[in-house]
């Protein structure tokens, strides 16, 4: 058995509950998205993307977010940019932002 796919045990809604390692680690990067922690939103997003889940280009804004999503949302595209999360390049692209040691 691969090991993302052995269960683990949960609380939800009070109840106790086995879902995938794999769910639970998606369960724990969404919560902490939501949270504001950037990090983990970008790579949320990445992963989307990368699994076709995302198609890039026009976001639709839909009238549940309220000002204080916006701005979260603007915040993160101000410090992350259109393009891939940080720590991404693309095949061919040459590192600028690289730190040596």
């Amino acid at each position: 058995m691969e090991e993302s796919t052995a269960l683990v045990e949960i609380t939800e809604g009070g109840k106790r509950k086995k879902i995938s390692k794999q769910r639970a680690l998606s369960r724990h990067i969404v919560h902490k998205s939501l949270a504001g922690d950037l990090k983990a939103a970008a790579l949320y997003f990445h992963v989307k993307y990368k699994l076709g889940q995302l198609t890039g280009g026009h976001v639709t804004v839909t009238p549940a977010l309220d000002s204080r999503d916006l701005e979260v949302l603007r915040r993160f595209v101000e410090a992350f940019g259109p393009g891939e999360p940080p720590g991404v390049q693309d095949s061919g692209t040459q590192g600028s932002d690289d730190v040596s040691a």
